[in-house]
């Protein structure tokens, strides 16, 4: 009970949450999942290994990354405080407050318990409470700043006036008299592959289409074309068909040309649908060009600039696929509402953002941030909602023009204005639709309209009555502050004509409104601060705000204070022609590519986008003198990482070297949070290419092109398909195979005794180097190292079966063991305790040198002697010991036995290190020359270097007697065992 009382006391919570909002840290890691899926582009690249990152330091969206990733099982999270702060800030401040200070016994006790209590509650009850808040802190701060990058991205969208081509300030043409409607004719154009054809719409400036046509033909490629790269669809096809193909081209620039003559656009807006459009906005300017140039009496004053941009799709597509647009062109297919859709984008975007704002919520489709899909979608659309009120009370609602025209699409923006709604909206149109004008504002109160009392009030300033009676209702004036707003009109213009009063102005029924609309330098003498004061001193006070409104507002109705329109600047085109974003293009990021054309010295290729990549013969390949032609082919994919973005070219430069796809230098160009542990991650990555590079080694090793070959101990198979097929034979059985040394080369693989294999290799000449097949098949001549045969049977007859009989000899012999160098020699000292007089001795395999065996004894007579190591190798002639060639190695340890104390010169090792088969005699790196005078050599392959031999061996000394034969005198202890070890035989079995 007092555990949990201390939990949830107010004071307690607020302390630690405060010590927790202060000093808790979060930390990730990648699950083994995560480290395979998590790469330097991933989505969720630099928040897998976060080390210690305070909670207050997440400003941004990652922290919903970071929960994304935890709950898809990428990365481990851990939240908390810790351990120091724990102990310091938590429990040692709760102890000091808890705790009595008596000395007493039982107050000791009492102590203890209390102290369990503290602890129990603040590592059970308050710290996992802590740890939840934090997560739904973290969370909320999250959402918030993903939902104002969502309302922002709208905002830039419908916070941008039309296009006006005569706008020359803020109020553009809209900023003077009386009844400025809207005047721009667009004609819009959005690009079809052919089914649909690009199509073309025309709109009056009240958005209604009045014509369209289709064009299919427009963009066909007739030949080479001015800045054609050949890289596109198009030309190369039969000669009439050809001739077909530019006769439709020119019927639909003939077509257009006509269209244009005929309606007479201001501007030609264009949708970025892909880079094609580029070459379709170069055809467009190639008609308007040639009307210009041949028919200027058809263009009107006010059309003689007209302009072709470029404009985002995004809206007008999804005006398309809406409900609405449906209602509003019925019978249309969807290219032509789309295209429709993208004119109305042009002339009055919050009308037609607006549209998307229906009960299907369409706008929600639309990308704005990178991380909408981690929100609710009800949250996104609250964010958005709030941008479209802004913005739609800011510029407000023009009934009567929407009225006039019967455009259904004009109202939309109607459901945004404060008070209303979309079902007041929709019933105060229809009204409005009825009645056909609104003539005052206050008649929106009354019978037709009948807006609630305190729905006028809301909604009044933001409904713009044009050219009616009162002047004021084309203001944000709101009706309330109108009598103030004469007032200010009426001293404006008093100010300016001495000896008027206000009563003088009421008596001759000057409309100082009007007055002030078409000299607004009656109202701009007005010295406001001024007049606030005057006001505030009648008891008028809190004024000013309203008063700095009401001289705008005279002075120009409802003045746009929209950005004006700019057309795109290039790094904008690029972006939106391509579909591409900087993370799809970040520098450093792997794209496979289609190859489209191979040149001399570069690959042309293209990304799936449709944006132009290129490949320099440089950067192709790690191998400088790699030909293109005969390595690449048209429509090939490669795999390429990009390492620069030319988007003044709208091209990739690339790079699919194995050394550049391979190196990690491009997370370098990354901006890395500040907590990420980046050493991590190259420890990582060095890990994983080792790993890899070992199992390309292996691969490699196992690799075999197979053989025609007949022959009874050949089989097609690798090294490891070799030991397999040995497993269960006896010592000294063997198996030819293909050799990884390439089609001149044949493998021996033997087994040896204590699952050892050596591998000889076998040279084969006499091939056929113009036939394919000749390498195939067995060569005429066969070699190891010097010795040559005529075919298999005689290498087995002369060599593999002398060797083998030889090794099972030894196998076989009284003092062989099998085990490792330390087990020979643990058994020497072993029997060199039991029996201290005797010279144990063992011979084994050796496993550092297979194909090799090995002495190992004691030759001091101490107990604590340290075992010495002399090899012996074998060829099909015998044993080769101290450059003796022995028959039996009964023979060769009664030799060793009686020449122990013969010393061992340099060029005597006790290896004997030959030169090897299937290679030349090699000289040692020290030691003097390879030892070994058999023709045969001394080992079973030469791939191995020869190692010089092991150093003299002192003579003189105390001696001791031969463990179980013979007889010999051991005359001096030997040095170290590193003067023993094997320098002078050759590393069998590495031929392979």
């Amino acid at each position: 009970m007092a555990e949990v009382e201390i939990s949830i006391e107010p004071k307690v919570r607020e302390h630690v949450r405060e010590i927790f909002n202060k000093r808790a840290i979060v930390s990730t890691n990648p699950t083994p999942r995560g480290r395979q899926v998590i790469d330097t582009f991933h989505r969720f690249a630099g928040i897998e290994r976060l080390k210690e990152k305070p909670v207050g330091e997440f400003h941004d969206d990652q922290w919903l990354l970071i929960a994304k990733a935890e709950t898809e099982g990428l990365i481990q999270v851990e939240l908390g405080l810790p351990p120091t702060v724990v102990q310091e800030n938590v429990i040692q401040e709760f102890e000091a407050a808890y705790l009595s200070d008596g000395v007493s016994h039982f107050a000791g006790l009492w102590n203890e318990q209390r102290r369990t209590i503290l602890r129990a509650a603040i590592a059970s009850r308050l710290l996992p409470t802590m740890h939840k808040e934090t997560r739904l802190l973290l969370t909320g701060r999250a959402k918030a700043f993903v939902s104002e990058q969502c309302a922002l991205s709208l905002w830039k969208h419908v916070s941008v006036a039309p296009f006006d081509v005569r706008a020359k300030g803020a109020g553009g043409a809209e900023g003077g008299e009386g009844w400025a409607e809207p005047w721009l004719r667009v004609m819009a154009c959005c690009w079809g592959p052919g089914n649909p054809a690009t199509t073309f719409a025309m709109l009056n400036a009240a958005g209604e289409m009045v014509d369209f046509i289709h064009t299919g033909f427009l963009c066909a490629r007739t030949g080479q074309p001015k800045g054609d790269t050949g890289m596109g669809g198009g030309g190369g096809g039969e000669k009439g068909e050809q001739q077909v193909m530019v006769m439709k081209k020119r019927e639909d620039e003939k077509r257009l040309m006509s269209f244009v003559k005929e309606h007479k656009p201001h501007v030609v807006v264009v949708g970025g649908a892909n880079l094609a459009c580029e070459r379709l906005k170069d055809e467009i300017w190639e008609v308007i060009f040639k009307i210009v140039e041949h028919f200027p009496r058809d263009l009107t004053s006010d059309v003689d600039n007209v302009r072709v941009v470029f404009q985002d799709e995004t809206f007008a597509l999804l005006y398309e696929n809406s409900a609405i647009s449906l209602e509003h062109l019925p019978s249309q297919p969807g290219i032509v509402r789309r295209t429709v859709g993208l004119g109305r984008y042009m002339q009055n975007r919050l009308a037609l953002t607006a549209c998307l704002f229906g009960p299907a919520r369409e706008i929600l489709s639309a990308k704005f941030h990178r991380s909408q899909d981690l929100l609710p979608p009800d949250d996104v659309y609250d964010a958005l909602e709030r941008v479209m009120v802004t913005v739609t009370n800011q510029v407000g609602v023009d009934v009567n023009y929407a009225a006039q025209e019967a455009q259904d699409w004009l109202f939309s923006p109607l459901q945004f204005v404060c008070g209303l709604g979309p079902r007041k909206a929709s019933t105060l149109k229809v009204r409005i639709l009825g009645e056909g004008v609104v003539r005052r504002r206050k008649d929106l109160i009354d019978p037709p309209f009948l807006l609630d009392q305190v729905v006028f009030i809301n909604a009044a300033a933001f409904i713009r009555v044009r050219g009616q009676d009162d002047m004021l209702d084309d203001s944000r004036i709101h009706p309330a502050d109108y009598r103030l707003a004469l007032k200010v009109a009426t001293d404006g213009y008093c100010e300016a004509h001495r000896g008027m009063t206000p009563e003088s102005v009421e008596e001759r029924g000057i409309d100082v409104v009007v007055e002030a609309r078409d000299n607004p330098d009656l109202i701009r003498r007005l010295d406001f601060e001024d007049y606030a004061v005057m006001l505030a001193r009648k008891g008028q006070g809190g004024l000013k705000e309203k008063l700095l409104l009401i001289r705008r507002e005279l002075m120009h109705g409802f003045a746009e204070c929209r950005t004006q329109f700019e057309s795109l600047n290039a790094d904008e085109q690029f972006w939106l022609l391509s579909g591409e974003t900087e993370e799809s293009l970040a520098i450093g990021k792997v794209v496979t590519v289609s190859v489209k054309r191979v040149l001399k010295f570069k690959v042309l290729c293209a990304l799936e986008s449709g944006v132009l990549g290129e490949v320099d013969r440089r950067d192709f390949s790690d191998d400088p003198n790699v030909e293109l032609r005969d390595v690449v082919t048209e429509g090939q994919p490669l795999t390429c990482r990009i390492k620069e973005v030319k988007k003044e070219e709208a091209k990739v430069i690339l790079t699919c070297k194995g050394s550049d796809l391979r190196s990690t230098e491009w997370r370098e160009m990354r901006q890395w949070d500040p907590y990420y542990q980046r050493a991590a991650v190259e420890q990582e990555e060095q890990a994983a290419q080792e790993e890899r590079k070992k199992r390309e080694e292996d691969k490699r090793k196992s690799a075999f092109r197979p053989r025609m070959i007949t022959y009874p101990l050949f089989q097609n198979v690798s090294l490891d398909g070799a030991k397999k097929a040995l497993a269960d034979k006896e010592i000294g059985s063997v198996v030819i195979r293909p050799s990884s040394r390439g089609p001149t080369h044949l493998s021996v693989t033997m087994k040896l005794p204590d699952g050892a294999f050596t591998h000889i290799d076998v040279h084969e000449g006499g091939k056929d180097r113009t036939s394919a097949t000749s390498f195939l098949r067995l060569g005429r001549t066969l070699s190891i190292a010097d010795e040559s045969f005529e075919d298999l049977d005689e290498v087995m007859a002369r060599y593999i079966e002398p060797l083998a009989a030889f090794i099972r000899d030894m196998a076989a012999y009284r003092k062989f063991r099998a085990g490792s160098k330390a087990d020979m020699d643990a058994l020497v000292r072993a029997d060199k305790e039991r029996e201290p007089a005797r010279i144990p001795y063992y011979l084994s395999i050796s496993h550092d040198h297979p194909g090799a065996f090995m002495l190992t004894y004691i030759r001091s007579a101490s107990v604590s002697g340290r075992p010495v190591h002399e090899y012996i190798t074998v060829s099909p002639v015998g044993f080769r010991f101290r450059k003796h060639t022995f028959p039996t190695p009964d023979r060769l340890v009664k030799y060793f036995q009686a020449h122990f104390n013969d010393p061992v010169d340099a060029g005597d090792g006790g290896g004997g290190g030959g030169g090897g088969m299937g290679g030349k005699r090699e000289t040692p790196r020290r030691g003097g020359a390879a030892a070994g005078a058999s023709g045969h050599g001394s080992g079973f392959s030469g791939s191995g270097l020869p190692l010089p031999p092991p150093p003299p061996v002192p003579v003189g000394g105390r001696g001791g007697r031969w463990d179980q034969a013979g007889s010999g005198e051991v005359d001096q202890e030997l040095h170290s065992e590193d003067e023993c070890d094997v320098k002078g035989i050759i590393a069998l079995g590495s031929s392979d």
